[in-house]
């Protein structure tokens, strides 16, 4: 996984299914835009740090 990502925009996809915890290594991450999908189960802690 590329940890120098500053923005994931995946708004509008219709996406199922869970976050995977990965997400919380993108060190330089400002922006996560998974809105209007159909995602489910809980947000990892380490997404906010």
């Amino acid at each position: 996984m590329c940890v120098y990502l500053n923005v994931v925009d995946l708004h509008d996809n219709d996406l199922t299914g869970t976050i995977s915890a990965q997400v919380g290594s993108l060190v330089r991450l400002s922006v996560f835009d998974v809105s209007n999908n159909k995602l489910s189960g809980l947000i990892s802690v380490s997404l906010g740090n």
